[in-house]
């Protein structure tokens, strides 16, 4: 048998019942607010970490060591190449011993022509190693003494993209180098 309210009665029950339908919808919107305020929270601290990355970033805060001690083999009148991918503009430090005077280039798509190591002079200038003769020509208006060294260090400003660094040998002999690169970004 089913209770039938009336007057009054009737009222407070219809007043109950969507009182406990409201009560469960803000329920279940409460449960999605705090959902995508967590979701929120989330993004906003990976943002975070994002900026503190590209902040440090532009504050040249990282290193990467590249190369450390690595021994090389240069043939006779011949060169070896190494080479990175780059992700951020910054800047490689490559020191270099060697068993006896060597040449080092360096090129990246910031440094069109590439830069050649070490110098006595420099100016605006481009060298370029002709294959067919083995010889190193420069042209430009201040023509540099580039000189063969058994040592050196040097500092490179880079981009993001391929950078290579080349070790010319100008010797009858073999030459070992042993190398040190670091890329700062």
């Amino acid at each position: 048998m089913a209770t039938v309210f009336r007057g009054p009665l009737k009222l407070l029950v219809m007043a109950v019942a969507v009182l406990v339908i409201a009560i469960a919808v803000l329920g279940a919107t409460c449960a999605w607010v705090y959902k995508s305020l967590a979701q929120l929270a989330d993004a906003l601290n990976q943002c975070r970490e994002t900026v503190e990355v590209y902040r440090s970033v532009l504050e040249l805060g990282y290193s990467t060591v590249l190369e450390k001690g690595r021994a090389i083999t240069v043939s006779p009148l011949d060169n070896v190449a190494l080479s990175y991918n780059v992700t951020y503009p910054g800047y490689l430090a490559i020191a270099y011993t060697a068993t006896d005077g060597i040449y080092l280039e360096v090129c990246s798509s910031i440094q069109a022509p590439c830069v050649w190591y070490p110098t006595k002079k420099v100016g605006p200038y481009t060298c370029t190693f002709n294959e067919q003769t083995q010889a190193i020509e420069c042209r430009g208006l201040a023509i540099p003494e580039v000189v063969p060294a058994p040592q050196g260090s040097t500092i490179v400003p880079v981009a993001p993209g391929l950078i290579t660094i080349r070790f010319f040998n100008p010797s009858s002999k073999s030459v070992v180098v042993t190398v040190d690169v670091t890329y700062v970004y």
